[in-house]
């Protein structure tokens, strides 16, 4: 089935190639003495170091040299994560004066061609705010107004000229949406998932024909449901509710679609159904779960295994209390590492980017967090937010 993918691909590919530019050199930069959370095989680093080298990590370990003419940083006293990660959010995709957004398509119900991407204001001034609370990567996503929300794109959180500077993945990732969907939804789901099933078998006779007449009429909305039929695509599903979860997890049963819960405000009412499902969820955000006992369900499934991103959910200047949210996780019940793992590697891994961030491992882009205090603690602030080696935020009076 990925044959239909590369096809398709090949027409797209210039553009592809003028969204992937070249990205600027990176920094060099040398944290020192720091109690290191590297999310990483090599744990927790009492009294470590970090290598960063053209913006990319170098050395993590303990008693490193320091390299001569290497901007340094004194660790002493205190903590360095791996940039955080929120795996759902609507930010740069808003009026900044408050006029409304550009993230729900409101025209029609299927828009999986539709592209987040084309939306992303890469000045917005809230992206400041998400670096003020140390968060480095964003995944950006359609609203949930309609059944097919449309393409997602997770990009690096500094502003740049233009979007395609900040790009970290630009496919793979889709948005559905449950709330749009009760009722006669999902018989409107089954038919254009069957409609993308003749769309694939259309191509693969084509191919097996030896590609002998004219080619099949390309389709972007069929395309892009091809993609989540074929696993392409991971396919992020608006829902909250039990009722909610429970028709997401019913068409990931029916269309083997590769499925992400967003929310899952009542995902402690199903613990087995989501671990027999083996989804994962983005959970949140914290502030807005409809009762007391949802504040409960990040840690009731991480410690049943169970993959759990935190989210702000947001498009404005709350994304600098993504950090805020895992310590209220812990509040209610996950465990701190955990809670740390929903904010770094376990988003990586869901928004498959974890070849470059979410962990403190050499290789891995330079992206780093530097707290005065313990992660878990409210009174804790961000001094330093770095990204590929250039300290992009540095908190008043954080010194260096």
């Amino acid at each position: 089935m990925k044959r239909l993918h590369r096809i398709l691909g090949l027409c797209s590919l210039p553009f592809l190639v003028l969204f992937l530019a070249a990205p600027a050199k990176g920094q060099d930069l040398f944290i020192s003495g720091a109690t290191v959370y590297t999310m990483g095989p090599a744990g927790v680093l009492t009294d470590g170091d970090v290598l960063i080298r053209d913006g990319k990590i170098a050395q993590v370990g303990v008693s490193l040299p320091v390299p001569d003419g290497v901007p340094v940083i004194d660790g002493e006293g205190r903590f360095v994560l791996p940039g955080l990660i929120d795996a759902h959010s609507h930010i740069a995709t808003q009026d900044e004066r408050g006029g409304g957004s550009d993230r729900h398509e409101q025209g029609q119900r299927v828009n999986t061609g539709l592209r987040i991407l084309d939306s992303v204001n890469p000045q917005y001034k809230w992206l400041h705010s998400a670096l003020e609370g140390g968060v480095t990567v964003l995944l950006v996503t359609p609203g949930s107004n309609a059944t097919y929300g449309g393409q997602i794109v997770v990009i690096k959180t500094p502003p740049k000229p233009t979007v395609e500077e900040m790009l970290l993945k630009v496919d793979g990732q889709t948005k559905m949406s449950m709330a749009a969907t009760m009722g006669t939804g999902t018989s409107e789901m089954r038919e254009w998932f069957q409609k993308g099933r003749e769309y694939l078998a259309k191509w693969d006779r084509w191919e097996e024909g030896g590609r002998e007449g004219p080619e099949p009429a390309r389709d972007l909305q069929l395309e892009g449901i091809a993609n989540q039929l074929t696993g392409e695509f991971v396919t992020h599903i608006h829902a909250q509710t039990a009722i909610e979860m429970q028709y997401a997890l019913k068409m990931a049963r029916e269309f083997g679609i590769t499925v992400n819960i967003e929310h899952g405000f009542d995902g402690w009412k199903m613990v087995d159904d989501i671990k027999k499902a083996g989804v994962d969820i983005t959970f949140g955000p914290m502030i807005y779960a409809f009762a007391n006992e949802a504040l409960y369900t990040p840690g009731i499934l991480a410690r049943e295994g169970v993959k759990v991103a935190l989210t702000m959910d947001s498009a404005s200047d709350f994304e600098k209390h993504h950090l805020h949210h895992a310590q209220i996780a812990v509040r209610f019940g996950m465990d701190p590492m955990d809670a740390l793992r929903s904010v770094t590697i376990i988003p990586a891994e869901m928004l498959r980017v974890d070849d470059r961030v979410g962990s403190l491992e050499v290789g891995k882009d330079g992206d780093a967090v530097i707290l005065d205090g313990d992660p878990m603690s409210t009174f804790t602030h961000v001094l330093f937010t770095i990204v590929e080696g250039e300290v992009v935020y540095e908190r008043s009076g954080g010194g260096s």
